[in-house]
């Protein structure tokens, strides 16, 4: 079974508690994309 999870920085947050350390253990990838803010 093949599950993708996709959200915000909070469900990162999410996957460290010990309810879900089954999930995080599953992981392959985890990517996060930061956005830069340009200042003028």
């Amino acid at each position: 079974m093949t599950l993708i999870l996709v959200g915000q920085s909070e469900l990162w947050d999410k996957l460290q508690l010990q309810a879900y350390a089954a999930i995080k253990q599953r992981l392959i990838y985890s990517v996060s994309f930061h956005i830069w803010t340009v200042l003028r």
